[in-house]
């Protein structure tokens, strides 16, 4: 995972910028939020496999759900901007 917020906020804010160039329409915010969800259950089962003591699981779960967050409102904050957010 990241440790630098502002480097996850400006990837997602980059990601919409692209993204948006590609594709035609607005994006609903709720569509923005399910995918997150999903992608943070994702990395959850992935770091659950890890050997590690669950201490350290926990710290970086609790990092990748950061990232994650800091990304998402990159996103989203991108996408407003170009008026493209639901």
């Amino acid at each position: 995972t990241m440790n630098n917020p502002l480097k996850s906020y400006l990837e997602g804010a980059l990601k919409a910028s692209f993204g948006a160039q590609l594709f035609c329409g607005n994006v609903s915010e709720s569509d923005i939020d399910y995918i997150k969800e999903l992608v943070s259950k994702l990395r959850e089962s992935e770091i659950d496999r890890y050997p590690m003591e669950n201490s350290q699981r926990k710290a970086l779960k609790q990092q990748s759900k950061e990232d994650l967050d800091l990304f998402t409102k990159g996103f989203k904050d991108q996408l407003s901007r170009e008026g493209r957010l639901e």
